[in-house]
C-alpha cells in the first residue's frame, strides 16, 4: 500500500514510542551506571585538587581557616587538617547535596537507606589509622574511592602531606555520591530479561494500536483517492466509526457534499450560459441564411437583417463582457489594487452620469453626515453601484431615491424605486446568475449577481426588499474604513 511502510508513517511512530517506553527502565539503569563511573572519576579529581590547593596555602603559611573554608566550599568537599601529632586541627564540611540522578531514582524507587558521608566516615577507623593516610605519610599523597557495604554510597578521598611553618601536616579531602538505583544495577541482568519481555509485549500492543489508528485512515485515503480516478465522484465515503477518524470521514463527506452542490450550481450556470448564447447565435444564423438564400435583398429587408445582426452581436458582447466581470468579482480582490473610496462621492458621480433624459424618473440623493469611506477596489465598487442604479431606473415609474449613510462601523447605500415591485418567488432569485424578468428588453440577468459578488468580496452584504406594487429597495452594507489616510 502507498505510504504504509514509510518511516514517517504514524504506524512506525506509534511502534517507536511504545518500544522506547518499554525499554526506558533498562535505559535509565544503563545511563545511571555510566553516570556513576564518571561521577567517581570526577570526585577523584575534585578531592585531589582541593587537597593540593589547601597544601599550597599551608606550605606558604597562608592556610587560614577562612582561606581553607573557601577551598572546601568551592570544591564542595569535606576538608580536614591533621597536625604532626595526628590531631584534627580543622574540619570543614561543604559536601554537596544529592545529585539530580539520585533524586530521580529516589522518586521512582523510594528511599534507599544509604548512609550520609558523616555516618559512613564514623564507621571507618580513626583518620590517623586509615590506609590512605599511612600511604600519604610514606609517599607524600594517596587517593581513591570506596563504597558503603550496600554499595549505595560512593566516597572518594585524597590525602596529601605538606611541610608548613608549624611543622609537617596532612590535608584530607573527602567527597561522596549517593547511588539511588545501585540495587537495580546489581540485578541488571534480571531486569534486562524482564525488559525484553515487556518490550515484546509493548511491540505487540503498539502494533495493534498502530493498526487501529492507521488502518481506518488508510481505508479513508483509498476511498477518497478512488473518487478522483478515472473521473471525480462526490459519492460519500463509507466509514462507520464513533471516534476521531469517524469525525474525519464525516468532514470529508461534508466537503464532498459542498463540492456536489457547487458542481450542480456550475451545471446550472453552464446550461443558462448556453441558453443565453444560443438565442443570439440562432438569430445571427437565421439572418445570415436569409441573406444567403436571396439573390437580391431589398433595402428595407437588409436594414432589418442588419438590426438583427447588430442586436444579437451586441447581446453576445454584453453577456461575455458581464460574465467576465462577474468571474473577476467572484475571484475576490487579489487581482485588484485596494484604495480608500468615498462611497458618497462615488454615488453622486454615478447619479450625475446616469441621469435619465427629461421626462424620465428623477433620482434624489440623501447623504448622511460623517465620512462614507471604505477600503476596496474602486472600479469594482463603481460597477456594483452602477448596476443597482441601472436596475432601479429600468423599473421606476417616476422616482428613485438613494440614501448614503454610516451607522456604527458600516456604510450603507440604499436604492429605492417606485416601480411595480418584485414578486416573492422572484425576490428569492433576484441575485442569481442569468435571472431576469426583462429578457425582451435585453437584460442579461448578470448585473445584480455581479453586485452581490463585489459586495461580498469586500466583506459586505446586499439584500432586497419588496412589496408587489410598491417598488423595491436594495441595501448594500460595507465595512467602513477605520483609519483615514494621513499621507
Amino acid at each position: 500500500m502507498i505510504g504504509r511502510f514509510r518511516w514517517r508513517s504514524l504506524a512506525w511512530r506509534a511502534l517507536g514510542i511504545t518500544a522506547l517506553v518499554g525499554l526506558a527502565p533498562q535505559l535509565f539503569v544503563w545511563i545511571s551506571s555510566v553516570s556513576d563511573a564518571r561521577v567517581g572519576q570526577g570526585m577523584l579529581r575534585e578531592t585531589e585538587d582541593a587537597a593540593r590547593r589547601a597544601a599550597v596555602l599551608l606550605h606558604k603559611g597562608e592556610g587560614s581557616p577562612r582561606a581553607l573554608d573557601d577551598i572546601a566550599r568551592r570544591g564542595a568537599v569535606r576538608l580536614r587538617v591533621l597536625d604532626a601529632e595526628d590531631r584534627v586541627t580543622l574540619d570543614l564540611d561543604h559536601e554537596r547535596g544529592a545529585s539530580v540522578l539520585y533524586l530521580v531514582g529516589r522518586f521512582f524507587f523510594g528511599t534507599d537507606g544509604a548512609p550520609t558521608l558523616a555516618e559512613f566516615d564514623a564507621s571507618l577507623p580513626p583518620l590517623p589509622d586509615r590506609m590512605e593516610v599511612a600511604a600519604a605519610r610514606s609517599f607524600g599523597q594517596d587517593g581513591g574511592c570506596q563504597s558503603s557495604p550496600a554499595g549505595k554510597l560512593l566516597v572518594c578521598h585524597h590525602a596529601a602531606v605538606v611541610d608548613t611553618p608549624q611543622g609537617r601536616q596532612l590535608v584530607y579531602a573527602q567527597e561522596s555520591s549517593r547511588r539511588a538505583i545501585r540495587a537495580l544495577y546489581d540485578v541488571r541482568y534480571q531486569l534486562a530479561r524482564l525488559t525484553l519481555f515487556c518490550g515484546a509485549l509493548a511491540l505487540v500492543v503498539g502494533g495493534w494500536l498502530a493498526w487501529r489508528i492507521v488502518h481506518p485512515i488508510e481505508t479513508l485515503r483509498r476511498q477518497v483517492q478512488a473518487r478522483t480516478r478515472p473521473v471525480v465522484s462526490t459519492a460519500p465515503v463509507m466509514l462507520n466509526r464513533n471516534d476521531e477518524v469517524g469525525d474525519l470521514a464525516l468532514a470529508f463527506n461534508e466537503l464532498l457534499g459542498a463540492l456536489r452542490d457547487r458542481n450542480a450550481a456550475y451545471e446550472g450556470f453552464v446550461e443558462d450560459l448556453a441558453h443565453e448564447i444560443k438565442n443570439p447565435v440562432a438569430a445571427i444564423r437565421a439572418a445570415a441564411e436569409s441573406m444567403e438564400a436571396a439573390e437580391t435583398v431589398e433595402p428595407d429587408r437588409a436594414r432589418r437583417l442588419a438590426r438583427v445582426l447588430r442586436r444579437s452581436s451586441q447581446r453576445l458582447d454584453d453577456v461575455v463582457t458581464e460574465l467576465l466581470e462577474l468571474t473577476r468579482a467572484e475571484a475576490g480582490l487579489a487581482e485588484h489594487s485596494v484604495a480608500r473610496v468615498d462611497l458618497g462621492a462615488l454615488t453622486a458621480g454615478l447619479i450625475d452620469a446616469m441621469a435619465p433624459p427629461e421626462g424620465g424618473p428623477t433620482v434624489t440623493l440623501h447623504r448622511g453626515n460623517g465620512p462614507l469611506e471604505v477600503d476596496g477596489a474602486p472600479s469594482q465598487l463603481e460597477t456594483a453601484l452602477r448596476n443597482l442604479l441601472a436596475n432601479a431606473l429600468s423599473f421606476a415609474r417616476s422616482a428613485v431615491e438613494v440614501r448614503a449613510s454610516r451607522r456604527d462601523d458600516a456604510v450603507f447605500i440604499e436604492v429605492t424605486d417606485d416601480g411595480p415591485g418584485i414578486e416573492p418567488e422572484a425576490l428569492a432569485r433576484v441575485f442569481e446568475r442569468f435571472f431576469t424578468t426583462r429578457k425582451r428588453e435585453g437584460g442579461t440577468g448578470l448585473g445584480l449577481a455581479m453586485t452581490r459578488a463585489v459586495v461580498e468580496a469586500h466583506g459586505g452584504v446586499v439584500d432586497a426588499h419588496s412589496t408587489p406594487g410598491e417598488g423595491a429597495r436594495f441595501t448594500v452594507r460595507l465595512p467602513a474604513a477605520s483609519v483615514s489616510h494621513t499621507g
